[in-house]
């Protein structure tokens, strides 16, 4: 019965009669995988640095949205933030300097983004953003908004102000894979 039960997906069998201690210890020994699973499946979406969710996530995430969007349910605006001249940052302030740049700008993002959206690090100095209803006629405003708070930002090192720019490309057309969005995203960012 013990091994029916653990081959159809039972973490653990317990047989009548057992000790309260070996009931408890199976039960401790079983929240610590669950545990260490949870960490794991963090370990594999989130960005190291920034605490952001990564390029990886925001593929898999992003087809459920674009699925919905597709039901009519919702609307999508995919955005691509490339840090301009980020070499530069890195080249005259170090690593250091660079990483300091990347938290400022992930906690910036973080904190001008809905709840029902998504920010992503894709990777280096590139971000990626998931827009879920966002009207139309508000979007260069809010994208504006975004990249002025960006060059707005005071971060400090070796006790110089690091100024940093950003340009965004936005695809909120119709809807279309999640692939295609990013690819024309990709372009306009390459225009900006």
């Amino acid at each position: 019965l013990s091994a029916q039960f653990i081959k159809y997906g039972a973490n653990d069998f317990l047989s009548k009669s057992f000790l309260p201690e070996e009931f408890f210890c199976r039960v401790m020994q079983n929240m610590r995988t669950m545990d260490l699973i949870d960490q794991l499946n963090n370990a594999a979406t989130t960005d190291y640095l920034t605490g952001l969710k990564n390029r990886h996530y925001f593929y898999e995430f992003g087809k459920q949205l674009i699925a919905s969007a597709e039901r009519g349910q919702i609307t999508v605006t995919v955005a691509m933030l490339d840090l301009d001249h980020f070499k530069a940052v890195n080249d005259t302030y170090g690593h250091d300097g660079g990483d300091q740049v990347l938290k400022s700008v992930s906690a910036c993002l973080s904190s001008m983004v809905r709840s029902t959206d998504m920010v992503v690090r894709i990777g280096g100095e590139e971000f990626a953003l998931l827009l879920v209803n966002m009207r139309p006629d508000y979007l260069a405003t809010y994208f504006e908004k975004l990249r002025g708070a960006i060059a707005g930002l005071e971060i400090i090192q070796r006790n110089q102000p690091i100024r940093i720019t950003a340009s965004i490309g936005v695809a909120s057309a119709k809807i279309q894979p999640l692939a295609a969005m990013v690819e024309q995203a990709d372009q306009m960012l390459y225009r900006a």
